[in-house]
């Protein structure tokens, strides 16, 4: 993490604090959207599993009884 943080004090100095600010900011959302798609593909993958699960045991319980 080091090093990641000494080339962004590295971009201050060859940059505008503007720019660098800027394109961090525009970097930070862009990985906070890619996460939050993950996230609800996650949701929606478990939401999925358990509810077939659920229609499968109500199945077996009516089938098996």
């Amino acid at each position: 993490m080091a090093p990641i943080i000494d080339e962004i004090r590295g971009l201050y100095g060859l940059y505008p604090s503007w720019l660098v600010t800027t394109c961090l900011v525009i970097v930070g959302l862009g990985l906070a959207w890619l996460l939050w798609k993950l996230i609800r593909i996650g949701m929606v993958v478990i939401v999925t599993v358990l509810l077939l699960a659920i229609v499968g045991f109500a199945g077996w319980m009516i089938l098996g009884a």
